[in-house]
């Protein structure tokens, strides 16, 4: 899975910092606090997988993209992605749905 893009992090760990100066004794605390906790979901893999199940780093709104460039026809969507994992065997379904619309979008043009 590629990284999402470093500035929606850098959002969540400045909303989140804000959030926890207000609610801890010492400001500074709670911005390393947000930082650090910011800085783990960013370079943690698995940690961020789980971040998109929930919505967050784009994950579902890339397969939303992918199926309507396909007219919503699902099982086209299913073979794009297998076809992109059956290529590279070591990403993940995340990374296989970005590289699905990325040819799509290329071959597209």
């Amino acid at each position: 899975m590629t990284k999402p893009k470093w500035t929606f992090y850098l959002i969540i760990a400045i909303l989140l910092s804000a959030l926890l100066m207000t609610v801890l004794p010492n400001p500074w605390l709670g911005i390393l606090i947000g930082l650090g906790i910011t800085a783990i979901v960013y370079f943690v893999p698995s940690l961020r997988e789980k971040a998109s199940d929930v919505g967050f780093g784009g994950t579902n709104q890339t397969y939303e993209a992918l199926l309507k460039k396909a007219r919503q026809d699902q099982p086209l969507v299913e073979r794009l992605i297998a076809y992109e994992i059956k290529q590279n065997p070591d990403i993940s379904r995340e990374e296989g749905i970005e590289r699905a619309l990325d040819r799509w979008e290329r071959y597209s043009r």
